[in-house]
């Protein structure tokens, strides 16, 4: 979604983990970082909201900085991890980052283009909040701020089941079959 993440988002048991891995937990564009624990408060990021090409981008580029500037930081272990949001996120990272070996996806979307009903959805202004992604492009062109060209491509590179062949070998896809946000298709790749 859109309202940031918690810096504890992989749990508490999974903290005996920690030692042997960095672990980087991003919160997007002009989102909350929820420290808990940590003390820290709660950050939100700079910048704009910009959904998925800006979320990839920021992300890589943290991921870039880890690895150039902590000692022991492999970038031959390279694994990403996302629900939702940050499934399609992770998904599109793993399209982007030839050097990702593993990723798990949690019910991320994988299709912003040709998903069954997706005009009907669209036009009728229902399926939560999956759609309202592909509705935001939509109203866009509609409103001619965007061209038709302009808004295949944002749907297009938004829709990692197109580039399949770039996804790691080693995944792993979770999702529940009524799931309320991201339709299951997604995960039938």
């Amino acid at each position: 979604g859109t309202n940031g993440v918690n810096a504890a988002t992989l749990g508490g048991y999974s903290q005996g983990c920690y030692r042997d891995y960095f672990v980087i937990v991003p919160s997007f564009r002009g989102e909350t970082l929820v420290t808990g624990s940590l003390g820290l408060g709660d950050l939100v990021s700079d910048g704009e909201v910009s959904e998925f090409d800006g979320d990839i981008d920021d992300v890589l580029a943290l991921l870039n900085g880890t690895i150039d500037n902590y000692v022991g930081a492999d970038e031959s272990q390279i694994y990403v991890f996302g629900g939702s949001r940050g499934g399609c996120v992770s998904y599109l990272m793993s399209v982007r980052e030839p050097r990702i070996s593993r990723g798990v996806y949690f019910y991320g979307a994988t299709d912003h283009l040709t998903a069954p009903d997706l005009q009907t959805s669209i036009e009728n202004n229902v399926g939560g909040p999956y759609y309202a992604t592909i509705r935001n492009v939509a109203d866009d062109y509609m409103a001619g701020t965007i061209g038709l060209h302009e808004a295949r491509q944002a749907l297009l590179s938004r829709s990692a089941i197109h580039f399949l062949e770039h996804l790691p070998e080693n995944i792993q896809i979770h999702h529940g079959d009524i799931d309320l946000a991201v339709p299951v298709f997604n995960s039938q790749i």
